[in-house]
């Protein structure tokens, strides 16, 4: 990504307000510690030009076992726009417990600088890219 774009993308994340969790989510969290204390990381499954990193098969087979503990997550993809009145689509993952509680937490997609593909390989590839480090951030994978 060029500096420019760098410098854009940070300019967007900082220009939207920052959604507190209202209430605690204290189920949630209980069911999240058991989760981690079994589960601790995923599989460095694929290799890429940047060395090796968890695919997002292997993010998804990391988290499954979550269900046991009462967990399970979706993903929602929302629009919106930024501070110059231009389009901006984000990928949110929420969290759940089966009590009801949940946690929201979402990336930008990023479409730019990637030459030589359509529109819809470049939303792909950011959808995927958003929804595994979702995934690992959120069930707090390594």
């Amino acid at each position: 990504m060029s500096e420019q774009n760098d410098e854009q993308t940070w300019k967007l994340v900082e220009s939207e307000p920052i959604r507190a969790i209202k209430k605690a989510t204290p189920k949630l969290a209980k069911a999240l510690c058991q989760f981690q204390k079994v589960y601790a990381n995923a599989v460095r499954d694929a290799a890429g030009n940047f060395g090796s990193y968890v695919s997002l098969a292997e993010a998804e087979q990391a988290v499954s076992p979550a269900t046991k503990f009462g967990l399970s997550h979706t993903f929602i993809i929302e629009c919106s726009t930024d501070s110059k009145d231009q389009p901006i689509m984000w990928m949110k993952l929420r969290l759940m417990h089966e009590s009801g509680d949940f946690i929201d937490s979402r990336l930008p997609l990023i479409t730019e600088n990637q030459r030589g593909q359509n529109i819809y390989h470049k939303m792909g590839s950011a959808i995927t890219y958003a929804r595994r480090y979702l995934l690992l951030g959120a069930y707090g994978l390594g």
